[in-house]
């Protein structure tokens, strides 16, 4: 597995990393579980002071690390800022309310009889997390386990290996605990072999719907608990008294949001046929504002793709679309000559067998699909085998909410 610093802006390699070792791994795990051992042993309190050191940390270096977020995966640096911070807020609140949500001893009936409600570490967790939100993923997965108790060793994803180091490095300092928080560069081969070890608890995995099956798979021979976030198609159904230019813009900017790379954003939108010419009208105009080019500048509102095989892939899911009757509209930005800049686009008429409608796009693209009635929207919003959330936008949110049930 290469693991490499690639600015996606420039396609310019700026580091590469040695991946580890089967002997470095299994040092790492036994280090873990020192970890784990003494930290256990800690009260909430001792543990929840560790954390809120981290939100400090993560405030007191908020500059450097948006950056590093914007050189390794491209985000605009604006919004590297703002995840920066959420990570940072995501300390603070855990920190100040793990006391309640690891309240020991809740008593419940049982059976007639009086029972115990604990909440007890499990050692180990393995967490596989993306490049999309390089800090905030990691953070959400891996705050809540440590403060429960538990040792947490990342695998991120090989294109962020700088974030994944700052993450672990700043872990250590708020700690002052080795193995407590351990970054590993893994093959695919030694995740596999990791999420085997007996030693490792429970797997939590945040990524594509391939991955969710390979490691589901892995862990069901091991009998581990695992968490999956997988790909998202998510629907977004406009109703006919909708304020319509309220929800395009609202509609665009998330799709448009860190370049569409974002696994719970709406992908489809679904237009009533009374609205659908204003809807689009007022989507397209939306992403021609948006604006396109270096992410390390302020101004930026879209940068460029993590990948060039992710842009690879997105513009083939296009041209797949476009090949089975969809119409392309495009929004005539002109790109950086260099970099995986993919400008907006919308994919309307798309056939029921589209990518554009059965796959997940990661990029921005938007497919915008009339409908005629309630039941045409849920059948279409059903269509995709990626659910992950969804929304409607109407006046009416008690017509809206049986609706919601069924999608």
């Amino acid at each position: 597995m290469h693991y490499a610093t690639i600015n996606p802006a420039s396609g310019q390699t700026l580091a590469t990393y040695k991946a580890c070792t089967d002997a470095e791994l299994d040092s790492a795990v036994l280090d873990a579980g020192r970890a784990y051992s003494h930290w256990r042993e800690l009260k909430l309190a001792q543990r929840c002071s560790v954390v809120a050191r981290l939100a400090e940390l993560l405030a007191a270096n908020r500059d450097e690390l948006a950056l590093l977020i914007t050189t390794e995966m491209g985000k605009p640096v604006s919004y590297a800022l703002a995840e920066i911070d959420k990570c940072a807020a995501s300390c603070t609140h855990y920190a100040e309310n793990a006391e309640d949500y690891l309240r020991d001893d809740t008593r419940v009936m049982l059976d007639g009889r009086k029972a115990r409600v604990r909440y007890l570490p499990s050692g180990i967790v393995f967490g596989i997390m993306p490049w999309n939100f390089p800090f905030w993923q990691v953070i959400r997965a891996a705050v809540p386990a440590i403060l429960a108790g538990n040792a947490f060793i990342l695998k991120h994803a090989p294109n962020t290996p700088g974030c994944a180091l700052r993450v672990a490095e700043l872990l250590l300092e708020a700690s002052d605990l080795k193995g407590l928080f351990t970054n590993v560069f893994l093959s695919k081969e030694q995740s596999a072999t990791l999420i085997g070890h007996p030693d490792i608890r429970g797997v939590t995995l945040t990524g594509s719907a391939r991955a969710g099956r390979q490691v589901a798979e892995v862990s069901g021979r091991s009998l581990k608990p695992i968490i999956l976030e997988l790909g998202g198609s998510d629907p977004f159904v406009v109703m006919a008294d909708a304020d319509v230019k309220r929800a395009a813009t609202q509609g665009a900017a998330a799709r448009c949001f860190n370049s569409g790379q974002v696994c719970c954003a709406p992908k489809r939108f679904l237009v009533h046929n009374s609205c659908y010419d204003e809807f689009c009208s007022t989507f397209a105009s939306c992403c021609e504002d948006q604006r396109i080019g270096d992410p390390a500048e302020r101004e930026t509102t879209m940068g460029p793709l993590a990948r060039d095989d992710i842009k690879s892939s997105l513009l083939d899911q296009v041209r797949r679309s476009v090949s089975s009757g969809a119409h392309q509209v495009t929004t005539g930005h002109v790109l950086p000559d260099a970099g995986n800049y993919v400008a907006p686009c919308i994919l309307l008429n798309a056939s029921p067998d589209s990518p554009a409608l059965l796959e997940e796009l990661f990029g921005p693209v938007a497919a915008i699909i009339p409908f005629k009635d309630d039941a045409e929207a849920v059948e279409v919003a059903n269509r995709s085998a990626y659910g992950l959330s969804g929304s409607i936008w109407t006046a009416d949110p008690e017509r809206a909410e049986p609706l919601a049930r069924k999608i």
